[in-house]
């Protein structure tokens, strides 16, 4: 009996392990909730962007396209879900660039890095406010901590 308890305990790890989320899955699941706005920003709509705004926008000149899914107008119960969706997101490959705390809002910044430079940074704000942008393209690494700074 023991065994044949151990052995069930075995699959259902795996099998939440299978079924962990990707960002993408993420997007998908959560811009269809009532009240969210996802945002698809291509690289002629973000050019757009970067030659209006200021300095800072600079050092996003490497960053192709992003994706921001944005939940602050949803139910409680929707940014519940998430919160515990995106803390067991699968983020392969992913290294952890920022965390940050700040009274209710929970900011992480993770990105794949290679030497100086990271690529394809998420970035997910969970607490009273909820959201999620994926940056595809790169930046260098002094350019998010200048941004990270500048924002804390």
């Amino acid at each position: 009996m023991k065994k044949l308890l151990c052995t069930f305990a075995l699959i259902l790890g795996s099998l939440s392990f299978l079924y962990s989320q990707t960002p993408e899955d993420i997007f998908k699941k959560f811009g269809t909730e009532t009240n969210a706005q996802l945002m698809n920003i291509d690289g002629d709509m973000l050019a757009m962007v970067k030659a209006q705004a200021g300095e800072e926008a600079k050092k996003l000149k490497n960053i192709e396209s992003m994706v921001v899914l944005e939940l602050s107008q949803c139910e409680q119960e929707v940014k519940d879900r998430f919160i515990e969706e995106t803390g067991k997101m699968k983020l392969d490959g992913n290294e952890t660039l920022v965390k940050v705390t700040e009274e209710n809002v929970n900011v992480k910044v993770v990105g794949i890095v290679d030497g100086d430079t990271v690529c394809d940074m998420i970035v997910i704000v969970t607490g009273d406010g909820c959201a999620m942008v994926k940056m595809n393209g790169s930046i260098s690494m002094a350019d998010v901590n200048s941004i990270a700074n500048i924002n804390s």
